[in-house]
């Protein structure tokens, strides 16, 4: 290598500059060959620099910045310079890739896309220095002689000379398209000058004519094509005497147009946009006689022309024929007053207004005065049939032809009748018999719907409660022929509209089904307003807990006819019938003798409905008269359910001789009904090793002191589960299993003698209270996920599932 760099080293400039560049530049580059000229172009060491480019190709880097141009674009400023122009090719070698030809470049991309005739031209016909406008560029061009495609502007002008001389602003393409210059397809003649009528027709030559040019144009870039041109800037007509001649001599002014047209000279429009000059006249013109035709008033005179004098017009039958044809009456001259209802604004609409009507033989009231004219005034043709309009053999003929078959006039109407204008959409069912109404007695003329009739005072069926809030249309239907919605006849029974319930169970009180009432009200089917206190409606009145028991509890629904009905005629009224006879299984001997046999006896005998247990049964009549205490003791305490045999009346039948018959059978000696005992016992009690506190203050001796031969009640044992052992064993299976958790067998840990419902763990209390709050009703497993293994007497959340 240090060879090749000293044989380098020793070579001439020229030939060194050869061996390290790849290529000679191109001829437009080759004033930059050489060694000392590779910066301008690359970074040392490094790619060609887009920027340095654009330090040499000012002109470019200053349309890029304006956005204008191929290298203006997106996909052009975005890339490298040498992915579209290579070097180092040789002299000759075209800097610019064309794909093989100028001619194959998309000039689209330049943001100007070639069309028509443009996209048939030569590249050099246009991108040529002489067309360049950029005077630096010019310039540049001029002193090194290079070609460029740079420095174009997009105006016509800069590559064709212009025909209209200046006449016309804006660009050219406003009328020409590249196709070619004639014809303009873009021209619209309308935007300066409207052509109606004969103008459309005109050739173009008739208004703007060809002029010769003469004038020698100095530094033009294309020279005239044609020695003459066309005038077209003339400006906009001031008038139509600056085109034509005006024949009447300015007698009527210089706007032609208030008689004439563009259609044609010859033709009187009659549609003067401006009449004015008539009100000078004796008939000014007012409303639509502005926008009349003036031949409608003014007919051709023989030898051409319009007649202007000796025309009649002071009425305005004068030149229009009634309308009416006779319906309104003259006045006093003998001529109908038009201008009593119509003006010169036109026929319709009319000045006959409400105010007029109600001066008539029919005021209008309510909804007739929004009803339009010809709802009551129809156009009646053949009515007027005879009527034509015939010419007067002095004067002139009338020459407005407007005939008005509307019927103003209607004798053969009975005004006073709705039906002479209505028709009676109830067909007839208040039109006769005794009951016959005219329309005024139900409805008003402020509307047809809203009622004057009043159901409770004009019907034979008041409206109360429910009904009254029911549409007219859920009572009242359409008919079975369609005609009109039935109101005379209408059904009144309640079986007409609504469905028994009852299944024709009280049909033997109202066969039709009409004495629903008896029971039920009209503010609603439930609940009913029947008594069963009432003596005329029932003849089984309702009395005590018989008042409190629901409906359904006795009448109950039975199947009928595949739905469920509820069962009220024919229930049965014993006690025995609805009643358990809980007297069944006993011998009967104690109700027998205190008044007959016991299938002679009622149930009301002994109690009463107020409630079962209340019995009237007279206790003094029996063996056993109750005082005292037993007073208050009840019966069911004695006379226990199920129980078959007769009561002794000894204290051992209900007692338990708790001195085991060692003390006699005679309890009344030592005791009475009053009180038992003092409760000395259980004060005794407390003097020894078991204390008596909560429940088992109410457990019986004996449940404790089985042994009763021995009355010193010694050698019981104080431990829970002497007793309890059976429900420390229920506890398996529940929130919390005593077996399988391991608890201690001394109940009183946890539980007192209150009640064993519910216990407590003092120490889970001090770790987490649970007498309290919202805690005190979960059982141990919502919080705990497992029970087998705890220590109850140390706090521990190992085990619980929401720590």
């Amino acid at each position: 290598m240090v060879v090749a760099v000293v044989a380098t080293m020793s070579l001439p400039a020229t030939a060194t500059a050869q061996i390290l560049s790849p290529g000679k530049l191109g001829r437009a580059h080759s004033q930059l060959e050489g060694l000392s000229h590779c910066t301008e172009c690359h970074d040392l060491g490094k790619k060609i620099n887009g920027e340095l480019c654009l330090k040499c190709h000012d002109g470019l880097k200053d349309l890029i910045a304006k956005g204008r141009g191929l290298h203006a674009t997106t996909a052009v400023k975005d890339a490298s310079c040498v992915s579209c122009h290579k070097e180092h090719r040789g002299t000759n070698a075209a800097i610019a890739d064309w794909n093989g030809k100028t001619e194959k470049f998309d000039h689209s991309r330049s943001g100007w896309a070639l069309e028509g005739k443009h996209a048939k031209a030569k590249c050099a016909a246009c991108h040529t220095a002489s067309y360049v406008t950029d005077k630096p560029l010019r310039e540049r061009l001029a002193a090194r002689a290079e070609s460029t495609y740079l420095g174009l502007v997009r105006d016509c002008r800069l590559c064709h000379f212009d025909e209209h001389r200046d006449q016309l602003s804006g660009g050219c393409d406003t009328c020409h398209t590249a196709a070619g210059f004639s014809p303009a397809p873009r021209f619209d003649h309308d935007k300066s000058f409207v052509r109606r009528g004969a103008h459309s027709k005109l050739e173009c030559e008739s208004c703007h004519p060809k002029l010769a040019d003469t004038e020698k144009r100095v530094g033009s870039l294309k020279p005239k094509n044609a020695e003459t041109f066309v005038k077209y800037a003339i400006g906009q007509p001031k008038g139509c005497t600056a085109c034509h001649r005006d024949v009447h001599a300015g007698k009527f002014g210089g706007r032609c147009q208030q008689c004439h047209d563009e259609v044609s000279w010859r033709r009187i429009s009659g549609k003067a946009q401006d009449v004015t000059f008539h009100d000078k006249t004796q008939f000014p013109l007012k409303g639509l006689h502005r926008q009349a035709d003036c031949g409608g008033c003014h007919p051709s005179k023989p030898g051409g022309g319009m007649k202007t004098r000796g025309l009649k017009f002071e009425q305005c039958s004068d030149c229009h024929v009634d309308a009416h044809m006779g319906q309104i009456a003259k006045d006093k001259t003998g001529v109908v007053p038009c201008q009593s209802c119509h003006d010169e604004n036109g026929f319709f609409p009319s000045r006959y207004s409400l105010v007029e009507h109600q001066t008539s033989r029919y005021p209008l009231a309510g909804a007739h005065q929004a009803v339009a004219c010809n709802g009551c005034h129809p156009a009646d043709t053949e009515f007027f049939a005879e009527a034509t309009v015939k010419p007067t053999k002095s004067g002139p003929v009338p020459r407005t032809q407007l005939l008005n078959y509307t019927r103003l006039r209607r004798p053969e109407l009975d005004l006073a009748r709705c039906g002479s204008c209505h028709r009676d959409p109830h067909v007839g069912q208040f039109a006769s018999g005794d009951r016959a109404k005219g329309c005024e007695t139900c409805h008003v003329v402020a509307s047809f719907s809203e009622l004057a009739f009043n159901h409770d005072k004009d019907s034979v069926f008041p409206l109360v409660g429910k009904h009254r809030g029911q549409k007219c249309e859920a009572c009242h239907r359409q008919e079975a022929n369609g005609d009109s919605v039935l109101y005379r006849g209408a059904p009144s029974r309640c079986a007409s509209c609504h469905t028994d319930p009852h299944r024709g169970q009280f049909n033997s009180q109202a066969p039709d089904g009409s004495d629903c009432g008896a029971c039920h009200g009209n503010d609603a089917f439930k609940p009913t307003t029947f008594s069963h206190t009432d003596a005329t409606l029932t003849d089984f009145s309702l009395t005590g807990r018989h008042t409190a028991v629901a409906c359904e509890r006795c009448h109950i629904p039975v199947g009928v006819e595949g739905d469920r009905t509820a069962w009220y005629r024919g229930l049965p009224r014993r006690c025995r019938d609805c009643h358990e006879d809980v007297h069944a299984k006993q011998s009967g001997s104690a109700l027998a003798r205190v008044g007959g046999s016991q299938a002679d006896r009622d149930c009301s005998d002994c109690h009463v409905t107020a409630d079962w247990h209340q019995a009237i049964f007279d206790h003094e009549g029996t063996a056993l008269p109750l005082r005292g205490r037993h007073r208050q003791v009840p019966c069911q305490s004695c006379h226990p359910k199920g129980m078959g045999a007769q009561v002794e009346p000894r204290c051992v039948s209900c007692h338990l001789d708790v001195h085991a018959g060692r003390l006699g059978r005679l309890c009344e000696r030592c005791h009475d009904s009053t009180s038992f005992a003092e409760g000395s016992g259980v004060l005794a009690h407390g003097q020894t090793r078991f204390p008596l506190y909560g429940q088992h203050l109410m457990v019986p001796c004996d449940e404790c002191h089985r042994d009763r031969s021995d009355r010193t009640f010694g050698g019981v044992p104080s431990r829970c589960e002497t007793c309890h052992a059976d429900a420390y064993a229920r506890t398996a299976g529940s929130g919390l299993d005593h077996v399988a958790a391991g608890l201690s067998r001394d109940c009183r840990q946890c539980h007192n003698a209150v009640g064993w419902q519910r216990g407590r763990l003092p120490e889970h209390e001090r770790c987490f209270p649970l007498a309290r709050g919202n805690h005190r009703s979960i059982s141990c497993l919502q919080c705990h996920t497992a029970l087998v293994g705890l220590q109850f007497d140390t706090c521990t959340s190992f085990t619980a599932a929401c720590t």
